[in-house]
């Protein structure tokens, strides 16, 4: 349906991989509009925004977050800040993450479906490779409360000089 390469380089990625120059790919589907991005794109508040703003519904994202020694708490950073790009752009996001250790790197092994109001509705359950289900609601607005909404609340003409 499309081709992605991943836009934001992680570590001695740039070592062995050449960065992509295209927007998140967004794809209609029989569900809905889907977009994906690779594991760091997500760091970028603005790559979500642009997926969103592209009517993706729902980001299928490949990730492979190194356990980079941080504590383990009952939900994972890198989970949190799922939540908050979701959240933030009234979109559902299925993060799959890398299990178990390999090659001497840990992971994570966080997988995790958030929905559109940034609540996680699925997530792996410990380091074991798993299957992560969960029955979410794709978003049909953008309003985030009466009122208010994250496409027509911005503010574009304060953000021109930086974007």
């Amino acid at each position: 349906m499309g081709l992605y390469k991943k836009a934001h380089l992680f570590g001695k990625e740039v070592d062995f991989f050449t960065a992509g120059d295209q927007a998140p790919l967004v794809v209609d589907t029989a569900i809905g509009r889907i977009g994906t991005m690779i594991c760091y794109d997500l760091e970028f508040p603005e790559w979500v925004r642009i997926a969103m703003l592209d009517g993706a519904q729902l980001i299928a994202m490949p990730t492979n977050w190194p356990d980079l020694g941080m504590p383990h708490a009952l939900t994972p950073m890198e989970v949190v800040r799922v939540q908050a790009a979701a959240s933030q752009n009234k979109i559902v996001i299925a993060a799959c993450d890398r299990t178990q250790d390999e090659n001497g790197v840990s992971w994570m092994s966080a997988s995790a479906i958030i929905d559109f109001n940034g609540y996680i509705k699925g997530a792996a359950k410990d380091r074991s490779a798993q299957i992560v289900l969960a029955d979410v609601e794709l978003p049909t607005d953008d309003v985030i409360a009466p009122g208010n909404s994250v496409r027509a609340d911005r503010r574009t003409d304060l953000y021109k000089n930086w974007l």
